[in-house]
């Protein structure tokens, strides 16, 4: 499956919620580690970082965190577990949200963030609801791709 550049990403990131996410900012998050791109992380020798619509909806997330002020390196150890399950938890039934629940995050649909709030917690929550399905973020990627340096634009994607 190919993915998607990063150029591509920021700009939808940017179409899901609203606000630009720097490149650099997103660069910088693969370099400590916060964030993998699923598909293929760049090297230094020229290859590009390729991401999935999962990373999308979740770097669109991260960038919401950010501008309401929370250090996303607040969340290091639970978004390096996170990334690797994020299309098993994305590709569940919606509305889906993301919950932090003190330093942990995952995914949850509504019916499993009812049974959470049952019981009054004893740690600092927050929700974000997923704006977009996987398929509506890829299929927004796929119309919008920028052509590669002597390629053509279109669906070669995933």
């Amino acid at each position: 499956m190919a993915g998607f550049q990063t150029g591509d990403v920021v700009r939808a990131v940017g179409r899901l919620v609203g606000m630009h996410l720097p490149k650099q900012t997103v660069e910088r998050w693969v370099e400590r580690g916060l964030v993998t791109p699923s598909v293929r992380r760049g090297t230094q020798t020229g290859l590009r970082h390729e991401w999935s619509a999962e990373d999308v909806i979740a770097l669109a997330w991260l960038a919401d965190l950010r501008a309401e002020g929370t250090r996303v390196s607040a969340y290091a150890l639970a978004l390096r577990q996170l990334w690797r399950r994020l299309p098993a938890l994305l590709g569940q039934g919606g509305p889906l949200f993301f919950v932090t629940i003190g330093r942990d995050v995952t995914v949850m649909r509504l019916d499993e963030l009812a049974g959470l709030l049952r019981e009054p917690p004893r740690r600092k929550i927050s929700l974000w609801p997923v704006p977009a399905s996987v398929a509506q973020v890829r299929a927004d990627l796929l119309r919008e791709r920028v052509p590669a340096e002597g390629g053509e634009a279109g669906p070669a994607g995933p």
